[in-house]
């Protein structure tokens, strides 16, 4: 195995499976071409954190496309309409104010914010790929749309792999229900699973642990360096 790959769509402020894909990975690319319905409850747009002691939703507004019901992630609009990016900013001010790490991590949260994109997809990549500076992550990182592939389903995983000359992919558990590992073994590329454990750490504003939520949650009571010593890398996969 030399170059693994991992691919999965451009989710917003992701949860820490979703950063490991991307640090145990030699090569990582963002699905951000393929089609969805802007108004559905998508990662891409949506995620959990602490909010007054439980796991609640943060979520973007996104336009709705008066002509097209499915839109490509890499065309999905922002709209600040209503004024979110403000609201998000004072929830997670007001909820992580008091974390160990909030000084180190609200900056690049707010970075974010203030950037204004028009794009979630760009939105989402500019948080990902300067998290990953953070977190000392060097994988290569490519979006599916600047590559332009032609296929669907499995054959377009594939070819997106064999694009970047990757020969093992990184998978999820749950990823086995639809990849066909005849047509992978068929290419030479071995399917890896990745088999996430989600770690516990402590939660300063939490009675119990709650897992599956953004990496801010886990930046915020860790910090940078814990996060990122949380994190498999290539090596792990060998």
């Amino acid at each position: 195995m030399k170059n693994l790959v991992a691919i999965t769509q451009p989710d917003f402020f992701p949860w820490l499976g979703s950063i490991e894909k991307i640090a145990a990975t030699d090569t990582f690319i963002f699905l951000d071409h393929v089609t969805n319905r802007p108004n559905d409850g998508l990662w891409t747009k949506r995620v959990k954190v602490i909010l007054n002691g439980e796991p609640k939703w943060l979520g973007v507004s996104l336009k709705k496309d008066p002509e097209r019901e499915f839109v490509p992630i890499n065309e999905m609009v922002i709209d600040y309409e209503n004024k979110f990016q403000v609201k998000h900013l004072s929830s997670i001010k007001q909820n992580y104010g008091k974390a160990p790490f909030f000084k180190d991590v609200f900056p690049l949260v707010e970075e974010v914010y203030e950037a204004g994109h028009t794009l979630i997809a760009k939105f989402n990549g500019h948080f990902i790929l300067s998290l990953c500076k953070k977190l000392h992550i060097s994988t290569q990182v490519f979006y599916s749309s600047e590559m332009k592939p032609a296929s669907n389903s499995n054959e377009l995983l594939i070819e997106l792999v064999k694009m970047v000359n990757g020969d093992a992919y990184l998978h999820g558990e749950g990823s086995l229900d639809y990849l066909n590992p005849a047509l992978w073994e068929k290419e030479n590329i071995c399917l890896v699973p990745q088999k996430f454990t989600h770690p516990v750490y402590p939660q300063f504003n939490t009675k119990e642990f709650q897992k599956g939520l953004s990496v801010i949650d886990a930046l915020m009571n860790c910090g940078f360096e814990q996060t990122s010593a949380l994190l498999r890398r290539p090596e792990d996969f060998r």
